[in-house]
């Protein structure tokens, strides 16, 4: 998960960041990010994709599986239109890609990180997706990495 952290540039005092977790509490994942970059809790959200019960209060919201891709799009939404009604620009983490495809076919996957990749380029945001082309056939993999600038392998 850390690395996830090194791939974006450091928040800015204009940067919020929403970060979309597939297999651990998105709390614990917005506190780690509030320690590492010493950014304003305030300016972190979270959606927390293994509980729609969450104890972040409003800046982390949740819902019960992966596979709702829907409930997870709304959260997001919802969090990138307070970033900008804030004024603030989003950097938008989705950890991981390949979560979601273990839940979900790659229609419905690729049609949601479509819809997400164009709501966070039309706010000039940016945005890192962990994706692990390893576990996925070249097919799959080349699918999903069409809707990205760029791929970073390790």
């Amino acid at each position: 998960m850390s690395r996830a952290f090194d791939l974006g540039p450091a928040l800015r005092a204009d940067d919020a960041a929403v970060v979309v977790t597939t297999t651990e509490a998105a709390t614990g994942v917005v506190e780690r990010l509030t320690e590492r970059t010493d950014a304003d809790r305030n300016r972190l959200r979270g959606v927390d994709c293994m509980s729609a019960a969450t104890d972040g209060g409003p800046t982390v919201t949740g819902v019960s599986s992966p596979a709702d891709l829907t409930g997870i799009g709304m959260h997001v939404d919802r969090h990138l239109s307070d970033v900008d009604d804030r004024g603030l620009r989003p950097r938008v983490g989705l950890l991981s890609v390949s979560t979601l495809l273990l839940y979900a076919d790659v229609r419905p996957v690729f049609r949601f990180l479509h819809v997400l990749t164009n709501r966070v380029s039309a706010t000039d945001g940016l945005g890192v997706f962990l994706l692990d082309a390893g576990t996925h056939d070249d097919r799959v993999a080349g699918a999903i990495t069409t809707l990205f600038d760029a791929r970073a392998s390790p």
